[in-house]
């Protein structure tokens, strides 16, 4: 078992898709952030305004 762990180690370690998947996945995050704050529509009114 300890074979396989290490042999998957050492396979995600020589590659650089891992790399490239981190890239994206940061990418989506803030992307995704982004937009849902870009389009978030404002909360209700305060207390210290008119119709509030």
């Amino acid at each position: 078992m300890t074979a396989l762990v290490r042999a998957e180690l050492r396979k995600l370690t020589t590659t650089r898709l891992w790399l490239w998947m981190l890239v994206l996945g940061l990418a989506t995050v803030g992307g995704t952030t982004s937009a849902a704050i870009g389009f978030a529509e404002p909360g209700p009114l305060g207390l210290d305004t008119a119709p509030g």
